[in-house]
């Protein structure tokens, strides 16, 4: 019978360890988190926001029709 040998995975390694130290700094300074945090949901918000209009009008123009 054979055995299927997995490989180490270097990229897990590598993210692991930066959401061990990601989680240190935020234990460390949680109102400095927050405001990322927030600035990165601010962000994509905005970019989601853009695509959603591009994609719409987009639509609109291939199928002749208005999404208003």
């Amino acid at each position: 019978m054979q055995t299927k040998q997995r490989n180490f995975d270097w990229f897990s390694l590598v993210v692991g360890i930066v959401f061990v130290i990601a989680g240190i700094a935020a234990y460390m300074n949680p109102d400095d988190t927050l405001k990322f945090i927030s600035i990165c949901i601010g962000i994509g918000a905005l970019v989601k926001g853009f695509y959603e209009l591009w994609f719409r009008r987009g639509i609109g123009n291939l199928f002749g029709e208005s999404s208003g």
